[in-house]
């Protein structure tokens, strides 16, 4: 069944789809508690007939053309590991990591769908009736990204450089109504262009959209209000 939304993209489907099925190991060490603690984990997955997207050759009248094909053999591996520290009852600090290895083990490529390496770091100060944050998060570039088409070839996915971004987040909980919390945050503080690198698509553009039109959002405003009950 394929499925458009003209001009913007067509999913082009693929009745010869197979079963995707895997093996695997993940092994893993945990420390402390939600206050102070940190965790680590290690994976390795081997894939059979992985699903993944494909770029569709010939798009006419769309912004952008896929669909879905199956990779014979695959392997995903990698490590995550995330930590956190409260100094005393204001002051703490949390960060995370994640850094995986995804390839085709036949045509000897790396899938465009497994993202470079990620984390994020952060500050924070708390009262009982208001705290804020600032954290960084960054990753590494990628340049060795592909991706297969509906003739079987391999094309170069998009590189991306590294980038680092800043966001700062606050909240205000008043006195004379304990169950509203109102948060503010400013987020891409210094309005860093940049890629979400597993985000950006698969396939042939018809209209030549260049890669800035795929850019994640600059410096951004939000603020919310929550009510508890």
């Amino acid at each position: 069944m394929n499925y458009s939304t003209p001009p913007v993209y067509q999913v082009v489907g693929n009745p010869n789809l197979k079963p995707e099925s895997s093996r695997g190991w993940e092994v893993g060490m945990k420390y402390g508690n939600s206050e102070r603690g940190a965790k680590i984990s290690f994976y390795d997955n081997h894939y059979h007939n992985f699903i993944d997207m494909m770029g569709i050759s010939g798009c006419t009248g769309y912004m952008l053309c896929y669909g879905s094909t199956n990779l014979a053999h695959v392997r995903i591996y990698g490590v995550k590991a995330s930590g956190n520290w409260a100094f005393d009852d204001h002051w703490h600090m949390w960060g995370s990591l994640a850094y995986a290895d995804g390839r085709d083990q036949d045509m000897k490529f790396h899938l465009s769908s497994v993202a470079p390496f990620r984390g994020i770091i952060g500050f924070g100060y708390k009262t009982q009736r208001w705290g804020a944050d600032l954290s960084g998060t960054f990753a590494t570039g990628r340049d060795n990204a592909k991706y297969l088409t509906s003739t079987g070839t391999l094309t170069n996915q998009w590189k991306t450089q590294g980038y680092v971004i800043f966001d700062l987040n606050g909240w205000y909980s008043p006195s004379f109504y304990k169950p509203l919390r109102i948060q503010a945050g400013m987020y891409n503080i210094f309005d860093k262009a940049y890629y979400n690198a597993a985000s950006l698509p698969y396939g042939q553009s018809s209209s030549s959209l260049s890669q800035q039109y795929y850019t994640q959002p600059g410096r951004s405003f939000k603020v919310t209000a929550r009510i508890e009950f």
